[in-house]
């Protein structure tokens, strides 16, 4: 690649020189080598090659365009590259930003008319350039007057043009600016750093990161250079083809405050960021940051990550993103933490509270940070415990840990070893942090963040990065359990009461004794547990729960923990894909129950998960139904104790009263978070598919369907449905839009045809969504069949599988329909045209090949 690349770029550079080649064959051949250079370079440790082999062939392209004009020549004008360009770390379709710089105190209007050409060639020659033109005067004015110019200017590498103009450009950045108040830049850079990490997410563990903006991406690296270079000035003189944060990183070494291992770690690191993020711009044909679900799958298959009987390749290859962007994070915040406090100003004794063992408490803004007076890391040396302890001390006084007690542990996390682990104090320690609510969750994370969680907890550093290739949750196994109690704790909270939903969950939350809550919260946090291990995660999670809380020496409530952790998936299951309505399927749940106490934990834990999981999982017609099980369950507890019971959301329909005139009757009945539809019509072959086709292209979406055939041929079936898009009860012109389809389509069947292509054609740019293989399952039940099937979404799904049952000579009595973010998940109670169920297995096979076959 280096010697063809280099022939092609002296091509290049020759017919520049010369004017020997038309325009479009300069733009054409830039194309190539650009995509040669990204192509060619197929390995996840090729991100920085790749960089400087973009940098050469810009830095040639504006060099030789700059010599042709020679308007230039006897001016004090030179450029600079700014940004990543500048930096020496540029990307596939980077911005490419220049400066060019006057040397007196102001740029005449002679010269800014000259430069319009030279920028304009540039642009023809498909270098979508960024440009400002400033004197020397104008940079250090702006860049003292806001610190993003500040910023640009750290950047800056010399180019071409007149070499005293540059050399005293150098000089004014040294002297005047970067000398300017340090410590407020870096302060600056950090606060800018921690809002930026909120706004993506404030993880190295989502589903989706931004690989230049989200946190351990890149933009870390480039805050880390930006303060290294406030902090030891490094001069920019002597030219090198090498990353400018790579070279900046390796004064860490020379200044003794990283090791070398962390920073050719951190090196590695970066690279490999480096190749991704060439690879997303060359799948993109543009510029995109976002690391999207529906590109992982092309990212690991051309970096050569195949599928083995362990792991798919997608996921060990994001393991792997997670792992890189970790370690960056951490290294970026500990770096720039010694940075700021070499200018750190000494606190006033005013603000500081003493507090027992060396500690005090800094009080500023409103904010409480625990610091310690004296050296921490000999502290912890000579009394280990210390690593948990302290964050014992930190809840006593609602406290942050200071940024250098954060460092200091960090630091000794390696001393968290097996003896220590199991030690009585220790133990005790750790097991307080678990009943102090309103400060777990918190607690939890700053533990994670600095490797201590998973030194203590052993099994948790199993998931830690743990990654599934779906898009059902949002963060990577270890985040989301931290998420999972974070959404348990804000019931702790009294602001979030203003929402129903939650209001109702807090008052069940309260309900808990405190033995009660505090082994929730373990539940919680072990619920996924047994992820990444093969076989059925929970019950891998009971058995490994077992032995974690065998070496705390915790006994007290382990066997509720553990059924929670065996049943977390159940009761949002049984709501969303069983009949509710349905006398059979509430008393198996209050079977497997048991108690009210445990129905109430396990609901808060369902709560937990699935608001952690994604924020489309969690919906309000989903809470429905959830409430819906808990008060049926609930009330059959209660009944079963004696006690009175009247809890239903369903209208009970008296089936035989209702009169038909012989014309198609729907009603509408809007409840808080849904609609009531019911539609009274005669009984014909497909009548529920197509009841079901027409609703659809009506832009709602159907969560429950009863279905009840009179013996007089008149069906009355219910359903309930919310808008589509807005999740809320349907609108008046949504109503009669139903009323008016559905009195068309059953006159006039074919119709319904015409308005299903009509409505896919409306929709054909769906987002995407993942490849879910279609599942079908059969269930016994005392009166039905129930068949569950799990497949891809797509326009009229519900149509198409009820026509398909009714093709296969099956009765529809009921359904319950459930889209998830990776598929649908539909259950249907049938039975066959003579009412009985489905017994052969050959019947069974014969239903599951049809459907299968349709949804190819």
């Amino acid at each position: 690649m280096i010697a063809d690349f280099h022939s092609s770029l002296q091509e290049l550079r020759t017919a520049i020189r010369s004017s020997s080649a038309p325009p479009a064959w300069i733009k054409k051949q830039i194309v190539d080598i650009k995509l040669s250079v990204v192509s060619q370079a197929a390995s996840p440790e090729s991100g920085f090659n790749a960089s400087q082999a973009l940098i050469e062939l810009y830095d040639s392209i504006i060099t030789e365009v700059f010599a042709r004009h020679r308007l230039f020549e006897n001016e004090a004008v030179c450029i600079f590259a700014l940004g990543g360009y500048g930096r020496r770390e540029m990307n596939l379709f980077s911005d490419i930003d220049i400066n060019l710089v006057y040397g007196t105190t102001a740029v005449p209007d002679a010269i800014r008319t000259s430069i319009q050409p030279f920028i304009a060639q540039l642009w023809d020659m498909g270098l979508e350039l960024g440009h400002s033109v400033r004197s020397i005067e104008d940079c250090v004015s702006l860049a003292l007057q806001d610190a993003e110019i500040r910023t640009s200017l750290l950047d800056a590498r010399y180019i071409a043009g007149d070499t005293v103009t540059a050399s005293k450009f150098r000089q004014a950045v040294q002297n005047r600016i970067h000398t300017q108040d340090p410590q407020a830049y870096i302060q600056s850079r950090i606060q800018h750093m921690r809002a930026r990490h909120r706004h993506h997410g404030n993880s190295e563990r989502v589903l989706e990161p931004d690989i230049k903006e989200g946190k351990g991406a890149l933009r870390d690296l480039h805050t880390l250079y930006w303060v290294i270079q406030t902090a030891f000035r490094i001069s920019r003189e002597t030219k090198t083809s090498t990353s400018h944060t790579i070279v900046a990183l390796r004064t860490l070494g020379d200044q003794h405050i990283l090791s070398s291992d962390e920073i050719d770690r951190t090196e590695k690191a970066a690279d490999f960021l480096m190749a991704v993020r060439n690879a997303l711009h060359m799948f993109a044909k543009r510029r995109n940051d976002r690391l999207s679900y529906s590109v992982q799958l092309q990212l690991a298959t051309y970096f050569g990550y195949q599928d083995t009987p362990e792991a798919k390749g997608v996921e060990v290859f994001m393991r792997r993103y997670y792992s890189e962007a970790r370690h960056i994070s951490h290294t970026c915040i500990t770096a720039i933490h010694k940075l700021h406090v070499k200018f750190a100003q000494p606190s006033s004794d005013n603000a500081r509270l003493p507090l027992e063992n060396g500690f005090y408490l800094w009080q500023h803004g409103g904010a409480r940070t625990l610091e310690f007076n004296g050296d921490f890391g000999e502290h912890i040396r000579k009394e280990p415990r210390w690593l948990i302890r302290i964050f014992t001390l930190a809840q006593k006084y609602n406290a942050t840990l200071s940024d250098t007690l954060q460092a200091t542990l960090r630091e000794h996390h390696y001393m968290l070893d097996e003896a220590l682990i199991t030690h009585r104090e220790v133990i005790r320690d750790f097991l307080e942090i678990w009943r102090c609510e309103g400060q777990i969750a918190s607690t939890l994370r700053t533990m994670h963040e600095l490797t201590l969680l998973e030194k203590m907890v052993p099994e948790f550093g199993y998931i830690v990065a743990h990654y599934n290739y779906n898009i059902y949750h949002k963060y990577t196994t270890d985040e989301h359990l931290i998420v999972a109690v974070e959404s348990l704790e804000r019931l702790f909270f009294d602001e979030v009461t203003r929402d129903i939903d939650i209001k109702h969950l807090r008052q069940i939350y309260e309900e808990l004794t405190l033995d009660e809550r505090y082994q929730l919260y373990w539940a919680v946090f072990l619920h996924d547990i047994g992820k990444s291990r093969g076989g059925d995660h929970s019950e891998i999670g009971v058995t490994l729960a077992g032995d974690i809380f065998r070496r705390l020496q915790y006994t007290d409530g382990v066997e509720t923990i553990q059924f929670l952790i065996l049943n977390h998936l159940h009761m949002e299951q049984t709501a969303f894909r069983r009949n509710l309505k349905d006398s059979e399927t509430i008393q198996n749940f209050v079977t497997l129950i048991g108690d009210r106490r445990r129905l109430r934990m396990l609901y808060l834990l369902t709560y937990a998960d699935m608001s952690a999981a994604n924020k489309n999982v969690w919906t309000e017609w989903k809470s429905l139904l959830l409430q819906e099980l808990f008060f049926r369950t609930d009330d059959a507890l209660k009944a079963h104790a004696g006690e009175s019971s009247d809890f239903s959301t369903w209208k009970e329909l008296d089936y035989a009263g209702i009169v038909y005139d012989g014309k198609l009757s729907v009603s509408f009945t809007d409840r808080e978070r849904y609609t009531e539809v019911i539609v009274v019509t005669t009984d014909a072959p497909y009548r529920l598919a197509t009841l079901c086709g027409a609703l659809s292209v009506c832009d709602v979406s159907i969560i429950d369907a009863q279905i009840h055939t009179r013996e007089d041929g008149i069906i009355v079936d219910q359903f309930r449905i919310f808008d589509q898009w807005s999740q809320k009860p349907t609108t008046d012109i949504q109503k009669n839009k139903i009323r008016s389809i559905l009195t068309e389509v059953l006159e006039k069947p074919e119709e319904l045809t015409a308005h299903l292509h009509r409505h896919r054609d409306r929709w054909k740019r769906k987002k995407f969504i993942a490849e879910q293989p279609t599942e079908i399952y059969f269930e016994d039940n005392r009166r039905f069949t129930i068949i569950d099937i799990f497949a891809a979404d797509r326009i009229g799904l519900l149509y198409t599988i009820t026509h398909a049952l009714s093709d296969l000579g099956l009765n529809i009595h009921s359904a319950k329909i459930g889209t998830r973010l990776d598929g649908v998940a539909d259950c249907f109670y049938v039975t066959e045209r003579d009412g009985k169920k489905i017994v052969s297995v050959y019947r069974q096979e014969e239903i599951r090949s049809k459907i299968l076959n349709l949804l190819r």
